[in-house]
């Protein structure tokens, strides 16, 4: 359930790549960061941590969710903002994933980045920084 994008979490049964490129956000976030980095105990839950970190599913963000069966049956946050740099910048201080797992956590499916585009990704392009001896020891 760590890796399910909020679409199928709603009940969404018509859906295409972009669900992959959620779930590939989560293992890339959580190989930088050595865990994953939502852990919900149940569906409610995970929707509830999405959006505490990538702000509050609504309309003026994803406009057709209230389309999906589950989105008036699921007690969404409201308000929240997305947090995704402020969260995750003490343990991923390269911008370039930071700014890729961005885009593949994107909550509205169609404007997701595609598998395309993430290889097209700048982060692939850069030479890795440069490791501190004191922290590898």
């Amino acid at each position: 359930m760590w890796y399910r994008p909020p679409e199928l979490l709603l009940g969404e049964r018509d859906y295409g790549s972009a669900v992959d490129m959620w779930g590939v956000g989560c293992i890339f976030a959580a190989m930088r960061t050595r865990c994953p980095i939502m852990q919900g105990e149940t569906e409610q839950h995970q929707l509830q941590l999405i959006a505490s970190l990538y702000r509050s599913i609504e309309l003026s963000v994803w406009p057709r969710v209230h389309l999906l069966p589950l989105y008036n049956k699921m007690k969404l946050l409201e308000g929240e903002r997305r947090k995704v740099y402020d969260r995750m910048k003490p343990y991923i201080q390269e911008p370039l994933a930071l700014n890729l797992i961005d885009r593949l956590r994107i909550l509205d499916p169609k404007r997701r980045i595609d598998a395309a585009n993430a290889l097209d990704s700048d982060f692939f392009y850069s030479d890795p920084p440069v490791a501190d001896l004191k922290q590898l020891l």
